[in-house]
């Protein structure tokens, strides 16, 4: 919401809820994406990015997706390609775990660590900001892999992200990528990768949330309409 400080939601969401989970830099929104609740309770919520979901990104002036240090980017519609994406974001942490999945098989691509900003609950579904730093494990490989190491390190040397925060974030990943090589924690993201619900439109949560200011063109009867 620019400007204003963003209204918070304190009850969980019911389970099918479609909401926006939304990256925000400073106060504008750098992301939002529609998202589909499978879970919200005291300890995580559970998210699914349903292949095929148009969403809002930041692009640079070039029209290529931007990066957390840039300037000058704006939201653009894009598409999410390729598979679905099922995220447990435990409440507190930085970062999420996550399973891609097949749309039609439910087979695992790969098991994946999104660092982000501790989740926060908002009227329009949730908010958190990426950090540039992921981890990825293929399934047809035993070893997590380090992903995107030298944006992370040019996110925090261009001042974006402060070096305690930094040190946390990697901190907290480091756990997460151990959790990658756990069978049972793997067996668990796979269970919630088979949670079967529609996927949720752009247009149509926009209508049905009290979006924040910047997004209100998106919106049905916007100034994009």
């Amino acid at each position: 919401m620019t400007g204003r400080t963003p209204m918070r939601r304190r009850e969980p969401w019911p389970a099918a809820a479609q909401v926006l989970l939304r990256h925000v830099s400073g106060r504008r929104t750098w992301c939002a994406l529609p998202v589909t609740v499978l879970h919200d309770g005291p300890d995580r919520a559970v998210l699914r990015i349903h292949e095929g979901t148009d969403w809002l990104a930041a692009f640079d002036r070039r029209g290529r997706r931007a990066h957390g240090w840039q300037r000058g980017w704006r939201l653009h519609p894009t598409t999410w390609r390729g598979d679905h994406g099922t995220y447990v974001i435990e409440w507190g942490r930085w970062y999420g775990t996550a399973v891609f999945s097949d749309p039609v098989t439910q087979r695992v691509r790969k098991w994946y660590v999104n660092c982000q900003d501790p989740l926060r609950r908002t009227a329009w579904g949730f908010d958190t900001m990426d950090r540039e730093l992921d981890v990825e494990l293929p399934a047809s490989e035993r070893s997590p892999r380090w992903k995107d190491t030298d944006r992370f390190r040019r996110l925090v040397d261009s001042g974006h992200l402060g070096r305690h925060t930094a040190r946390i974030i990697v901190r907290e990943a480091r756990t997460a990528r151990k959790q990658l090589t756990d069978p049972g924690v793997r067996d668990a993201l796979a269970r919630w990768a088979t949670c079967r619900y529609d996927a949720p439109g752009l247009a149509r949560t926009l209508a049905a949330r009290p979006a924040p200011d910047d997004l209100a063109r998106f919106a049905p009867g916007g100034l994009s309409s």
